[in-house]
């Protein structure tokens, strides 16, 4: 994605307002711009002894009109700011949301997180904010110069070499700006990256008494964040200062010749008044001026970071719908899937058909896992075919395949929010009698009556925590609002006790006389249950055969 696109992005829907901040600040540069003329003019009357009542009004008239329109320059101004940042916002969580996951799991979770929160909001900076005031810096310092011209070219061209000569150092200065700001902001988001590791794992870490350790590594993203901080402060530091020395020195020379040149009667009072108002009126922009060139280099990073994850591949959609069917059939062919280069998977040829109950077996590293969300979309395959009920996976919408075949993994945490919150799948309207109807089904109901408050109970961080087998019953509930014709279910009862494992065997057992159940386990009880048990070692398919205890419908 170009930076023109993020920029569209950014300001989608509030071009007018945009607009009309920058006539606001362009006004107000005229305002300013006329304020010396006429300042000169009421000196000038003032020592005539010609009446300058009206012109004193005419100058408080000036400032007001020039405070009114600054002010609402700034407030257009802060609100499209606000609403390009959430936009941005929007549009990259929404590239992530949809992205493909291996192209997505190469980017730390950290990392991912500051763009889209860090990065959006320095992103702004050149658009919304340097845009703007260069503008409006540049209608300043030209008015400004040519009055200044105007009025004595002597003095104009003296004091204008002193902000030429300080104008290019600044420039000079700004070399290498880019560059240590991308730094930054990289070594941030590492930082980013190793405090959400340490929060998220924060259990972990107590129970093992590593509390120190996670915090050495904390403390070591955050001195790398601040060394090159320092170092992108260091190469915009002095920016400001060399343009406002350079200014200084232009206003210390123009006092020293206006002065001689007043007292030769060379240029009136009047006028070395106006000349001395637009020296002072173009410090402001032209400092202003350098500024914005280090707000461009830090949003030019921002915005080469947000291009980065914006380009990140998009999941396959197809345009085909599912079509339920009483058989569900999937047919894999020579499947391959390869992690940075390693096989993972490698030549899988296989039908699965149901309803009815498959093990997936195999030791730990052998592709069980990935077999599954390659089945789901989460991978697709780098060799080889996988047809669903005769299409090819890739000709159909992943959302409309996710509905089809459900996938529970491993652990699965329930979303941050209430019992009603987790049970809801896709955008479909559902009832709490539906919720209901799935907690019952799946034996789960007692449990969240038992509940402060039932389905409006909240979960997770600050709310009720759930057992393994809950969590895993929980998820299966949410898949079963889905009405979807298979379940893949990840080392289904890994993290249970006998009692749970037993509760979960038997939720997948009925599940099986209706649907087609893939179960990924190392457990002997659900594998000796199964109709088909197929084994898989070092990416292939090893055995394949029926555990003799058919309970439902057709295999092949």
């Amino acid at each position: 994605m170009r930076t023109a696109e993020l920029h569209r992005l950014g300001l989608a829907g509030q071009y007018g307002l945009y607009s009309l901040a920058i006539i606001a600040g362009l006004t107000s540069s005229l305002t300013t711009l006329a304020q010396p003329i006429v300042v000169g003019l009421v000196i000038s009357s003032m020592m005539e002894q010609n009446p300058y009542g009206g012109l004193v009004a005419l100058l408080i008239s000036v400032f007001l009109v020039g405070m009114v329109v600054s002010v609402a320059s700034q407030l257009a101004l802060g609100r499209v700011s606000e609403r390009y940042v959430m936009n941005l916002r929007n549009a990259i969580a929404l590239k992530v949301m949809y992205a493909d996951w291996r192209s997505l799991h190469r980017y730390d979770k950290g990392d991912v997180i500051s763009r889209v929160a860090v990065d959006t909001a320095l992103a702004r900076g050149w658009l919304v904010g340097a845009v703007p005031q260069l503008t409006s810096a540049v209608l300043l310092v030209l008015g400004c110069a040519i009055g200044m011209a105007v009025i004595s070219l002597p003095l104009f061209l003296a004091s204008f070499t002193c902000i030429a000569v300080f104008g290019g150092l600044s420039i000079f200065f700004s070399r290498g700006v880019k560059t240590a700001t991308v730094k930054n902001q990289e070594d941030t988001a590492v930082f980013i990256e190793s405090l959400h590791r340490v929060i998220t794992n924060i259990v972990v870490l107590k129970t093992a008494v590593l509390e120190k350790i996670a915090l050495g590594r904390v403390a070591d993203g955050s001195e790398m964040a601040r060394r090159s901080g320092v170092r992108a402060i260091d190469r915009s530091a002095l920016l400001g200062p060399t343009m406002n020395i350079g200014t200084q020195a232009a206003i210390a020379l123009t006092v020293v010749l206006g002065g001689a040149l007043a007292a030769t009667d060379t240029l009136s009072a009047a006028a070395l008044v106006t000349y001395f108002m637009y020296l002072l009126y173009i410090v402001a922009p032209l400092i202003g001026a350098a500024s914005a060139f280090g707000e461009i280099a830090s949003s030019r990073a921002a915005l080469q970071r947000l291009r980065e994850i914006s380009d990140v591949p998009q999941e396959l959609e197809g345009e085909k719908r599912v079509e339920k069917q009483c058989v569900s059939r999937l047919d894999l062919r020579d499947v391959g899937i390869e992690i940075d280069g390693q096989p993972i998977l490698d030549e899988i040829s296989i039908v699965l058909s149901g309803p009815g109950l498959i093990a997936l077996t195999g030791p730990n590293g052998s592709g069980k896992s990935t077999l599954l969300w390659t089945l789901n979309g989460l991978y697709r395959p780098d060799h080889g075919s996988i047809n669903y009920n005769g299409l090819d996976i890739n000709q159909i919408s992943t959302t409309e395949l996710r509905k089809d075949i459900c996938l529970i993994p491993q652990n699965p945490a329930p979303l941050i929010g209430t019992v009603r919150d987790n049970l809801q799948t896709g955008e479909s309207l559902i009832s709490d009698e539906d919720r209901w109807h799935a907690l019952r089904t799946v034996g789960l109901e007692n449990r969240v009556r038992s509940l402060p408050g039932g389905l409006s109970c909240a979960l997770g961080e600050g709310g009720v925590e759930l057992s393994g087998g809950q969590r895993q019953l929980l998820a299966l509930a949410r898949g079963l609002l889905g009405d979807p014709s298979i379940f893949l279910l990840d080392e289904f009862t890994a993290y249970v006790d006998k009692e749970g494992e037993m509760a979960l065997n038997s939720v997948a057992i009925e599940l099986a006389k209706t649907k087609l159940v893939v179960v990924v386990s190392h457990r002997e009880e659900i594998v000796h249950m199964s109709d088909r048990i197929l084994q898989l070692g070092e990416g292939r398919m090893v055995t394949t055969g029926s555990s003799g205890l058919s309970r439902s419908g057709p295999f092949k």
